[in-house]
């Protein structure tokens, strides 16, 4: 008796197959299907990381509805770290993507060795080019697995709660709410104690590891 793959393979081998107006998408020979196996694969990683160095980032965006108008909260942090940054954005798109990580790595003083993403559509496009440009790895989650990104998703929360829900009532005057943010993510940043951290703040951490002087903390805090 003829086994079902081996049909397979013969009808595979002499390309019998019934062929419709449009694609033909159940034929492997055909233009459509070719392409779509050179599409370029994610890289993804199956287990929340471990870095032990600093530059490996988590990002992710957060959607907010106020009075039926979206804004988005973009996050990035240091898994090792903690050092993290929170701009919030009228669209949500990759270019802002690329806007918001280079304003990321502008306070950094290291350099960032990989991105780890969901597979939202904001991190595609513009961003995976601009860090493919910058020889970044770009590494992704699997879908419905947030724990990948632990790190990241609690900052989501602390940032939530210690900041943009007290600070919603100033959403529409953007000045004083971008002020505020810029000095709550000064508080995360340089004063606010981490339990990860053995509750040393992202600053101290960063001395320690001799990545920033303390001159230069005395000048962000003053």
């Amino acid at each position: 008796m003829v086994s079902t793959a081996t049909i397979g393979r013969i009808i595979k081998r002499n390309n019998l197959f019934y062929y419709r107006s449009g694609k033909v998408y159940h034929n492997p020979a055909s233009k459509w299907a070719q392409n779509e196996t050179k599409r370029k694969k994610k890289a993804r990683v199956r287990y929340a990381p471990k870095p032990s160095n600093l530059g490996y980032i988590q990002m992710d965006t957060v959607e907010k509805i106020i009075d039926g108008q979206r804004w988005y909260m973009y996050q990035a942090i240091d898994v090792q770290g903690k050092s993290a940054l929170s701009l919030t954005y009228r669209r949500l798109n990759s270019k802002n993507t690329v806007d918001f990580f280079k304003k990321f790595q502008f306070i950094l003083p290291y350099k960032v060795t990989t991105v780890q993403t969901d597979n939202g559509l904001e991190f595609l496009g513009h961003f995976d080019a601009y860090l493919q440009a910058q020889c970044v790895p770009h590494v992704f989650t699997y879908p419905r697995c947030p724990k990948i990104n632990g790190v990241v998703e609690r900052f989501n929360k602390t940032l939530n709660e210690d900041f943009i829900e007290p600070n919603l009532n100033l959403i529409y005057d953007q000045k004083q709410y971008n002020k505020n943010l810029a000095e709550y993510m000064i508080y995360y940043n340089c004063i606010r104690p981490h339990e990860s951290l053995n509750n040393m703040t992202p600053i101290n951490y960063l001395i320690q590891k001799g990545g920033m002087s303390k001159m230069l903390r005395s000048c962000i805090l003053n």
